[in-house]
């Protein structure tokens, strides 16, 4: 076993497909990332993170192959298969299984069969985010089959120290084709939390804002779920998110008019915005390059 993980993290970043690649072992695909999470989370075991991927022939760009996560605890792993979950799935909610033919449930707007990730962006660890103690390993995926848009989002792990072991407790993906996002928030006074917007298909098209809290006891809580201001198409160069951090803030008190508004990451602001940030229609705005 031992000798068998080894391999596999010698073969880090290199996407030449595995001759003797078996669908029953994850870890004999291509290693596109490896994560040690035993130093940042001051395991008792020794803990890795290793994501591979399926040999892909779509040549779709950015495609890497089906995905597979596995948890290797003292050389020994485990790999849950995960697909794209329906709707958010929190905490204990049932896994969503692999490409094996056995069921699994996908969001409406994807092909209705086992679909598992394909499309794979990073992985980071936090740690102690805000106010909680609980400490993360974020997973940024997606999902492509040709269609416009790649259904995007994280998957978060909790470290529980008491138990020494890590556990699935969020998993979401919005279509960034109809400027849908799920994004799990780093900084500020929502750190840790996670912030979804999708569209209402009902003039005058507005965006749902959903936001959930990271408690303390590495769970997810849904605590504020409105129709924003923004619109599609309203010529605001902001992603949805952005735009409406302003009344995110406001309505879960850590923000009021006339203060400072909500600082936004440089990597956030498009470069067609040349406009200062300020506040209009209730929103955090910017416009476009004329």
């Amino acid at each position: 076993m031992l000798i068998r993980v080894a391999i596999a993290l010698a073969l880090f970043f290199i996407l030449a497909a595995s001759v003797d690649a078996r669908a029953d072992d994850p870890l004999s695909f291509n290693v596109v990332s490896m994560t040690d999470l035993t130093v940042t989370f001051h395991t008792k075991a020794k803990w890795s993170l290793v994501v591979t991927a399926e040999p892909d022939d779509s040549g779709i760009s950015d495609v890497v192959g089906n995905l597979h996560f596995c948890f290797v605890r003292n050389g020994k792993e485990e790999c849950p298969d995960i697909c794209l979950p329906s709707g958010v799935m929190l905490d204990d909610s049932p896994t969503c299984l692999g490409p094996d033919g056995r069921q699994a449930s996908v969001p409406y707007n994807v092909f209705q069969a086992s679909v598992p990730y394909n499309v794979f962006r990073d992985v980071s660890t936090y740690q102690a985010v805000g106010s909680s103690k609980a400490n993360l390993v974020v997973a940024r995926v997606a999902w492509t089959g040709g269609a416009s848009g790649f259904p995007s989002g994280p998957i978060i792990w909790a470290y529980h120290r008491q138990s020494d072991s890590f556990s699935r407790i969020f998993s979401a993906v919005e279509n960034p084709s109809n400027n849908g996002q799920v994004r799990f928030i780093t900084g500020g006074p929502l750190a840790g939390d996670v912030i979804l917007n999708q569209l209402t298909y009902s003039w005058p098209y507005r965006y749902e804002i959903i936001v959930y809290k990271l408690l303390r006891s590495a769970h997810y809580l849904k605590v504020l779920d409105y129709k924003g201001n923004s619109t599609e198409g309203d010529g605001n160069t902001l992603a949805v998110i952005d735009a409406e951090m302003p009344e995110i803030e406001r309505r879960l008190g850590f923000w009021r008019r006339g203060q400072t508004l909500p600082a936004i990451s440089q990597d956030e602001i498009p470069s067609q915005c040349t406009t200062p940030l300020r506040l209009q229609k209730g929103l955090e705005w910017c416009d476009r390059r004329n």
